[in-house]
């Protein structure tokens, strides 16, 4: 079953423990076929590039390809140097001019250009692989081509299932991914309510509990918004959460996310047991919503919004201290006063945090909150601009970095460039950012 970027945005919007009812499962929408695999095969480098004019594939154009690892977990920048600039972008995956059906995707391979295009929604890296959750389903890049590593949306019968081979690991609303630096991808299934890691995702992957619920659910057994709701801390195979989201991971392997229905930031700890420990309770009443987080200098921050001003916490992963760093309007350039720039997603690139902007800006921004500026991005638009050659390089000042209607895109640091993904439609698509 396929459930709505509407309604996705709206469980990341507000409160998740009210909205999540309203997510129930949507008419399939969306064919894929195929049989599904988990052992998608060998690692490779994922140097390819190209460019996807508007009426199909077009292997010219190019990527960087200059890879690195981000060393801080997937979501954490640390790989390649700090970026001062950002000149160009190329299409990295996708095509924002599509407009059919969703799915038919080949889970064995199919070119990272090829139409239809993947359903990206959030990122996470390791080494040179990127790896793509589709709402359902986990795919991984490699070279020019991505293949699908967990997950089957054409499984009739919906469901949460987190053990045995990836081939047969089910998920009923994906809400993050997040690599660990031993290589392994966490997987955060809201409505099954637990965290799954793919173990050797490039290999014989296998998937396990983490945290959270470890057992197989239909999703059709759900009576409330997700599966065994709770607020449990300690041993995470006993850990009890409301509606998970947005994860990161440190470069020592502890895990960050937002336990929405709760209003809790919580962290997963690397040890035997994967303990799950409560940093910081926010204000629901004041409809403080985290958006998203990453991990900087030691420090955990946190971007989000109120219903007037945009917000960025630090928190000290140790004692749970928390730090307003600001909380206002008119914060990042391109803003006034009456603006707001929703900040989406985060990452760094060893020095600054790195931001996404609803608003259609990708911000560096010092670990202060101060210092702001835009890398990327031309600002709102109501459509997808014309005219647009996807198989040449795109000046920053022109990369449309927004879409219609999606609230929801992801930003992660691979080598030296920066890869962001949003929807414009079903134009599902990820830009390249070439940085220096």
């Amino acid at each position: 079953m396929n459930y709505s970027h509407t309604c996705l945005s709206a469980v990341l919007a507000a409160s998740v423990a009210a909205l999540f009812a309203a997510c129930s499962p949507a008419a399939k929408t969306d064919t894929p076929n195929g049989t599904p695999t988990g052992d998608a095969g060998g690692g490779g480098s994922d140097g390819g590039g190209g460019g996807n004019d508007a009426g199909g594939n077009d292997a010219s154009g190019g990527n960087d390809g200059s890879g690195g690892n981000d060393g801080g977990g997937g979501n954490d920048g640390g790989g390649g140097a700090a970026i001062s600039s950002c000149p160009d972008a190329v299409l990295f995956s996708g095509n924002p001019y599509f407009n059919g059906t969703l799915g038919g995707w080949n889970p064995a391979g199919q070119e990272k250009l090829a139409d239809p295009p993947l359903r990206s929604e959030n990122l996470t890296v390791v080494g040179q692989t990127v790896y793509i959750d589709t709402n359902q389903e986990v795919w991984r890049t490699e070279g020019t081509k991505v293949l699908r590593v967990a997950g089957d949306e054409t499984d009739s019968t919906s469901s949460y299932t987190p053990s045995g081979a990836c081939s047969a690991a089910r998920f009923i609303i994906v809400n993050g991914v997040t690599a660990l630096p031993n290589g392994n991808v966490l997987v955060v299934d809201t409505r099954g309510n637990g965290f799954v890691e793919l173990k050797t995702p490039a290999a014989t992957c296998t998937a396990a509990p983490y945290a959270g619920n470890p057992a197989k659910t239909l999703d059709q057994d759900i009576s409330g918004g997700v599966a065994s709701p709770g607020d449990v801390d300690g041993p995470g195979a006993s850990a009890k959460f409301n509606g998970i989201a947005i994860p990161t991971a440190d470069a020592q392997g502890n895990v960050y996310f937002a336990d929405k229905g709760n209003a809790k930031i919580k962290k997963i700890a690397n040890d035997a047991a994967h303990t799950v420990s409560t940093l910081f309770k926010y204000s629901a009443a004041n409809q403080e919503n985290p958006l998203a987080m990453t991990v900087l200098n030691g420090k955990l921050y946190v971007s989000g919004a109120t219903v007037t001003d945009d917000l960025l916490w630090e928190i000290d992963p140790t004692s749970g201290a928390q730090k307003v760093v600001y909380q206002a309007r008119g914060v990042y350039p391109n803003t006034d006063s009456s603006q707001q720039a929703i900040i989406f997603a985060l990452t760094n690139d060893g020095q600054n945090l790195i931001a996404g902007s609803n608003k259609g800006w990708v911000y560096r921004i010092g670990a202060d909150g101060k210092g702001a500026v835009a890398l990327a991005g031309m600002g709102s638009f109501a459509d997808y601009p014309t005219g647009i050659d996807l198989t040449k390089p795109v000046a920053s000042a022109n990369v449309p970095l927004k879409g219609v209607g999606i609230n929801n895109n992801s930003l992660v640091k691979l080598g030296q460039s920066l890869l962001w993904t949003g929807g414009n439609g079903v134009g599902f698509h990820v830009w390249q950012l070439r940085c220096q």
